[in-house]
């Protein structure tokens, strides 16, 4: 399951709404029109680049995806991501925005893992304090259809609600019908239209959902 605006790490650094700096990186930018956000463990309001180190576990292995956890991003874990990224949106961005957006927020980042390896991710940033924004979500082919999806998103909202975050904001092209149906079917429902907003053209809908 993946959805991804413009350029997943792309040059809407900062937009739509983001709170972040509109930087632009050496080479490709960040995924999604990322900017900057608070950092923080995986229980409070953190500092950018700061506060305690999240905690390693949302969700232990064992839930719905059997032996697959749920955790925060690592630093190790960047190439991994990376790769998955690549793959799934067939694009090439810049590795410092990957580390960019993980310190800036790094109890945003999930990764799930499945016997030591990388099955899927989320990866988001911090629009205002009380705004979160889904910079991109993907699951490898050979674990979709198990849910995986439902629990990184579960385990997001969750981190969400720890940090007193109440609106989760995201993406998607207009003509992915199963990105739209999946979120739909977790509480979004499509705010807006952004014309022409991908690379080739193609217009996106910014959906959104509360916290609760």
């Amino acid at each position: 399951m993946a959805s991804a605006p413009r350029s997943v790490l792309g040059r809407r650094w900062g937009r739509p709404g983001a709170g972040g700096p509109r930087r632009a990186p050496p080479g490709r930018a960040p995924p999604e029109g990322a900017g900057g956000g608070r950092g923080g463990g995986a229980g409070g309001k953190g500092r950018e680049g700061g506060g305690a180190a999240p905690a390693p576990y949302l969700f232990p292995p064992g839930g719905a995806s059997g032996a697959v956890a749920i955790r925060h991003l690592a630093t190790q874990d960047l190439d991994a991501v990376i790769s998955m990224v690549e793959t799934t949106f067939a694009e090439l961005f810049a590795h410092d925005m990957y580390a960019a957006i993980q310190q800036a927020w790094p109890a945003g980042q999930l990764v799930a893992m499945d016997a030591g390896r990388i099955t899927g991710l989320l990866l988001a940033i911090m629009r205002t304090e009380f705004s979160a924004r889904i910079l991109v979500m993907a699951v490898a082919a050979p674990a979709r259809g198990r849910g995986l999806g439902s629990e990184l998103l579960r385990a997001f909202l969750r981190q969400c609600m720890m940090e007193g975050i109440t609106e989760v904001v995201l993406e998607v092209r207009a003509s992915n019908l199963r990105a739209q149906a999946f979120y739909g079917r977790h509480g979004f429902h499509r705010r807006s239209v952004l014309p022409r907003y991908y690379r080739d053209g193609e217009d996106g809908y910014v959906m959104v959902r509360g916290v609760a």
